[in-house]
């Protein structure tokens, strides 16, 4: 067992049969909760390349690859355990 919350920054790990979950699009919001920043604090750390960047997705509105901000995540734990 993990310490911590390392195991909520991971999802659980895929049958070798299963199909793989399609790619999500989440949007600042969203993002923010998972991150626990807040919105200023995500398009600063983006300007600095400290943070995925996101992508238009049609009418002045972007959103963040999920599997991205969780790489990210992850890429935070790791940090942390080094």
């Amino acid at each position: 067992m993990m310490a911590g919350n390392a195991e909520i920054a991971c999802p659980p790990p895929q049958h070798p049969h299963q199909t793989p979950r399609p790619e999500r699009f989440i949007r600042v919001g969203e993002v923010s909760s998972m991150v626990g920043l807040g919105k200023t604090t995500i398009y600063k750390y983006v300007s600095t390349n400290a943070f995925p960047a996101p992508v238009a997705i049609g009418g002045n509105r972007v959103a963040w690859l999920e599997s991205e901000v969780l790489n990210w995540m992850r890429e935070r734990v790791a940090a942390r355990q080094s």
